[in-house]
């Protein structure tokens, strides 16, 4: 069994239906312990009612908590999220939340060289408590060979030009969707061809990444590497939400090649399994795999 590490996000999305748990750390945790993976989480969680659900949560779906923090004087976080007529989400993300206080610890420590694969996303590093621990965490994976995993999640106004190089610096795997592909285009000083596979190779070349999944929503998505260029057509499914449907994606996609399965394997099933999250509300609502 391959073991993950994943550090950032842990909240609830307020959707107008109720409250369903979910943060691109979490979900990505969910997945991939769904998916056979031995799965750690770092975050934070308040002494709060969202709390104590957040945890049992994590601990329903499969994975560690460990290495979840409390954090006594700090709300659990939570985002508001609202759709627009094509059923794209919307998000309101609330202010200093336990996710982002989380400490660098001994424990943290001991778990990064242990592990084959570290994910985090640039939400994540919205503290300064977080991002510093992050930081660390990376350096460790980059000396011990572990895969860093990184997915691009730009959340105005929560991100800069320096979170994001250093982001993109420092990850072997990176995932970016076409929506954000030009934004990220533009804060890394790159211009935006016509054709965004182009744009998501510049990007892969100018960082030095190993691997880069540019997921296209409904048309599938394009993985990259020095070697190949494989395209993967989306799988048509009558969609709910699309929130987490990224996270699931990288999740899978993760494992597999973990599992050392083929890339066009890994690719398609990536693609299959985050299409099917989209039939249904929240990010990691239970589904066939």
């Amino acid at each position: 069994m391959k073991s993950i590490l994943a550090l950032g996000d842990m909240l609830w999305d307020l959707f107008p239906s109720g409250e369903i748990f979910g943060g691109a750390a979490a979900n990505f945790s969910c997945h991939s312990a769904r998916l056979g993976a031995k799965v750690y989480t770092v975050s934070g969680i308040g002494s709060d009612d969202r709390g104590k659900r957040a945890l049992k949560e994590l601990k329903n779906h499969g994975v560690c908590t460990d290495l979840v923090q409390l954090i006594p004087d700090v709300e659990t976080g939570y985002v508001s999220v609202d759709f627009d007529s094509f059923g794209q989400p919307k998000f309101t993300i609330g202010p200093n939340a336990a996710w982002e206080n989380w400490k660098w610890n001994q424990g943290i420590e001991r778990k990064v060289s242990q592990t084959d694969a570290l994910y985090f996303d640039t939400l994540g590093q919205r503290g300064e408590y977080a991002r510093s621990g992050i930081l660390k965490a990376l350096e460790i994976a980059n000396r011990e060979g572990v895969l860093r995993v990184l997915d691009i999640n730009l959340r105005p106004p929560f991100y800069d030009s320096v979170l994001i190089e250093n982001s993109l610096n420092s990850c072997d795997l990176l995932k970016v969707s076409e929506e954000e592909l030009g934004e990220l285009l533009r804060v890394c000083c790159l211009t935006k061809p016509l054709d965004p596979i182009e744009g998501a190779d510049n990007l892969r070349k100018k960082y030095g990444i190993s691997m880069v999944a540019l997921t296209r929503g409904e048309r599938g998505a394009v993985f990259l590497s020095d070697q190949v260029t494989i395209n993967q057509e989306g799988f048509p499914v009558e969609v709910v939400d699309t929130v987490g449907a990224g996270d699931s994606f990288i999740a899978s996609l993760t494992v597999d090649l973990l599992n050392e399965l083929s890339l066009e394997s890994s690719l398609r099933r990536a693609c299959k399994y985050s299409s099917q999250a989209c039939t249904h509300t929240g990010a990691i609502s239970e589904f066939k795999v």
